[in-house]
């Protein structure tokens, strides 16, 4: 069974994993707009969570005419975000951003694999947003979606405290924020009150294509990308 906590002590949902209390509005998309996708591999997989957006999109919502950007690069921080924020976002001239950062700055640090440290993963990050903001670009802020690990002896370090800073992030600078990591959670959850086996990652890293699926589903839901 894949190793989460949630597999180990089933957890009340707390503040953290429980529910929005009321539901954002929808993203105020508009037909014909750009949406730009910026991260790391977890963004830039082919097929990914982009490929199925794209296709649910195209399928329920055709007149919106989306048209959606992938600029995730394997192995990016957020140190390399910044780097390439003028030449693959900036450049382009978005209506949106949707940014998903955070896998290899948190897990390298943990392991002592040349991730980044957290004061200096919340400083970058919160100059990148100030950067978009000044372009004229609120971006949406992805929590990192990874969770689980099929060896009960070598599990994947907990993400909660990068997790936390992009939330913390998000309230201060007014933006609109989808917590992935909350949904990969809930089905984990559900599954060990249910004694199930569920996997939606191959490594413990990387979501498979269950969780690709479940990263573009969270997206529409919570984002409002389908109307009402």
């Amino acid at each position: 069974m894949p190793h989460h906590p949630a597999h180990n002590v089933p957890p009340r949902p707390t503040g953290e994993e429980a529910p929005d209390s009321k539901e954002a509005p929808p993203l105020p998309v508009q037909p014909g707009q750009t949406m730009l996708f910026f991260g790391d591999s977890i963004t830039a997989a082919t097929p990914g969570y982009l490929a199925v957006l794209q296709q649910v999109l195209t399928h329920r919502r055709p007149d919106l005419g989306l048209r959606l950007i992938n600029a995730g690069l394997p192995g990016n921080t957020i140190r390399d975000l910044g780097a390439r924020l003028d030449r693959d976002v900036l450049a382009r001239r978005p209506d949106w951003v949707v940014i998903c950062i955070g896998a290899n700055d948190y897990f390298g640090a943990a392991r002592g694999l040349g991730g980044v440290p957290l004061a200096e993963f919340e400083t970058g990050y919160r100059a990148l947003v100030e950067r978009l903001q000044s372009a004229g670009i609120d971006p949406v802020l992805l929590t990192i979606p990874v969770i689980g690990s099929d060896e009960e002896d070598s599990p994947i370090p907990d993400p909660r405290a990068y997790n936390a800073a992009i939330k913390a992030l998000a309230q201060s600078a007014g933006l609109r924020l989808v917590d992935i990591h909350r949904a990969f959670y809930a089905v984990y959850e559900r599954a060990a009150q249910y004694k199930q086996i569920v996997a939606l990652s191959t490594d413990g890293i990387h979501p498979n294509s269950q969780g690709h699926a479940l990263i573009a589903r969270t997206l529409v839901q919570q984002l409002g990308l389908l109307g009402k």
